[in-house]
């Protein structure tokens, strides 16, 4: 099957593959020799040969390939599914199954409808939180000199809260629908440099196992870059809290299980 790649982690996907290769391949030269021979029954331009006697000529061709992350990546997975007891690469077919019994640290291969979800989109689309809160300054110094109405604005103590915040970005967060299952979703968080492509509709995703949780349990679908995280006994008890009814969207409820990408493919 040929795959449209709309991600791909470089890095992980050497490293990776050179455990199971023992080094990693750089590039790969093919070499085809052709000999040609024949009955020589007539005189040749240069030379001469005596009825009965024979030609012969010899060719050899060399072809460079250069080793491209997605040839990489098919080694890396026939590699993987012929001995998928060592490496704990799993093809889910039957979701409702097969996920209760993978483990942590399964690396997984998984059809779903995946997406970027509507809050994470718009919170994306505003960049820097700093360079947002100074923009949300100008547009409210520019309304009240002008006597409208700044009541949805933030007020002047958020935006200077935020203004202080230079390196506070919002992570690119994806979620996905599982096929052939009414339950189960996953979530991944991507690096938006090795996009190549939206995440929108039917894809596979590969990826390590990094936690699952069950019904009645929680995980935040909004993480801020650059703010440290809360103690893990209070994180505990926002994860098995549910989420009020104006803060739904910003939560996952199990099961459901999150992934570190390999690679996101059509």
């Amino acid at each position: 099957m040929l795959r449209n790649f709309l991600y791909i982690n470089n890095s992980a996907l050497d490293g990776y593959l050179s455990s199971l290769e023992d080094g990693l391949r750089q590039s790969s030269d093919s070499k085809k020799s052709t000999s040609l021979s024949g009955e020589a029954k007539l005189k040749a331009v240069v030379m001469e040969v005596g009825a009965g006697g024979s030609t012969g000529r010899q060719s050899e061709e060399v072809t460079s390939r250069s080793d491209t992350p997605n040839a990489r990546f098919e080694r890396l997975r026939a590699l993987a599914l012929s001995d998928q007891a060592s490496s704990g690469w799993i093809v889910v077919e039957k979701p409702d199954h097969d996920l209760p019994k993978i483990d942590r640290g399964s690396m997984v291969e998984v059809n779903c409808d995946a997406y970027v979800p509507d809050n994470i989109r718009t919170l994306l689309s505003l960049g820097n939180i700093a360079v947002f809160a100074n923009q949300v300054s100008v547009i409210t110094d520019f309304a009240t000199n002008l006597n409208l109405d700044t009541s949805a604005l933030p007020d002047r103590s958020q935006v200077d809260a935020l203004s202080k915040a230079p390196n506070i970005s919002i992570e690119y967060v994806i979620v996905g629908e599982v096929d052939q299952s009414d339950i189960w979703h996953l979530r991944a968080k991507l690096n938006p440099i090795l996009l190549a492509g939206e995440v929108d509709g039917p894809v596979t995703i590969v990826g390590k196992m990094v936690e699952k949780w069950p019904e009645k349990e929680w995980r935040t679908l909004i993480e801020l870059h650059g703010v440290p995280s809360v103690g893990r006994q209070q994180r505990r008890q926002l994860e098995r809290t549910p989420p009020s009814a104006e803060q739904q969207d910003n939560w996952l409820e199990g099961p459901a299980f999150s992934l570190e990408v390999l690679a996101i493919y059509i």
